[in-house]
C-alpha cells in the first residue's frame, strides 16, 4: 500500500473514532441528568378534539371543537386513547 493510501486511511478511522465519540458524549448527556427515581411532574397537555363529525373541506369553528386537560403521563394518553377522543365539552 502507497504512503498516502495509509495516510487517508489512518484520517478516516481517526474521524471515524471521533464521530462515535461525540455520539456517545451527546447521547449519554440527555435532558434528565437527575439521579435514578427522580422524575419531573407531568405537565398537563390540552388536546382538541372534534365534538361532532366535521365535513370535508368544511371551515372549523370553535363550536365545532372540545378541548380536553389532562395530566401529561403515559396513563393520561392511555385513556384518551382508549376512550376513542370522546370527552365532555367545557
Amino acid at each position: 500500500m502507497k504512503r498516502s493510501n495509509r495516510l487517508i486511511l489512518l484520517i478516516g478511522v481517526f474521524l471515524a473514532v471521533v464521530a462515535f465519540v461525540l455520539i456517545v458524549i451527546l447521547l449519554g448527556s440527555g435532558p434528565n441528568r437527575g439521579g435514578p427515581g427522580e422524575t419531573p411532574a407531568p405537565s398537563p397537555i390540552s388536546t382538541v378534539i372534534a365534538a361532532q363529525d366535521i365535513p370535508l373541506g368544511a371551515t372549523i369553528t370553535e363550536a365545532m371543537l372540545n378541548e380536553l386537560k389532562r395530566e401529561g403521563n403515559e396513563q393520561a394518553l392511555r385513556e384518551l386513547v382508549a376512550s376513542n377522543g370522546n370527552c365532555a365539552p367545557l
